[in-house]
């Protein structure tokens, strides 16, 4: 409810005027209804059970078929819940395709992350590829800077030489 601009709750000792709109069963579309409680508040104490039992005869009343979850546990209300005659039966169902679903993911992120690490060494084992391939021709280039260096020098060692001959300096 990221958009959510006004949230009220309101609770009363005596029943609400006629013409007020209260309850779930004015929230025609509703399909779920998530109560939860801290640790201070547990679902037992009576303002917070007065509360979920109002929630559970309104669920009832409700034309949508409900499911109220308190602290994780789901109940079902309403037309389908009346048709399979155990409330546990359709949520058993849910939670094993939730459970399903879970695996499923589970199994894909497993395997998302698996070719990451695998890309991952590929790049890693490039990269390195790459480095002694340039170390390599950095070698070579270095070697070769050297060979032509030690040239000139014997061209210019066997000019001295010549020159030597030439003048008769020795």
């Amino acid at each position: 409810m990221p958009k959510l601009k006004h949230l009220e709750f309101k609770f009363y000792t005596g029943t609400a005027r006629q013409h007020y709109s209260m309850g779930i069963k004015h929230l025609d579309s509703l399909e779920k209804v998530v109560f939860r409680c801290s640790e201070y508040y547990t679902s037992d104490s009576p303002g917070i059970r007065e509360t979920i039992d109002v929630l559970r005869k309104e669920a009832v009343e409700h034309p949508q078929e409900i499911t109220l979850w308190v602290n994780d546990k789901p109940e079902v209300f309403g037309n389908r819940a009346r048709k399979s005659e155990g409330l546990g039966l359709d949520i058993e169902k849910e939670f094993e395709e939730w459970e399903k679903q879970i695996e499923r993911r589970a199994t894909e992120i497993a395997a998302v992350k698996e070719r990451i690490r695998e890309q991952r060494l590929r790049l890693s084992t490039a990269a390195e590829g790459r480095a002694q391939r340039d170390k390599n021709n950095a070698r070579a280039g270095i070697e070769k800077e050297i060979q032509e260096r030690k040239s000139k020098l014997e061209i210019r060692e066997q000019r001295l030489r010549e020159e030597e001959r030439y003048y008769n300096i020795k």
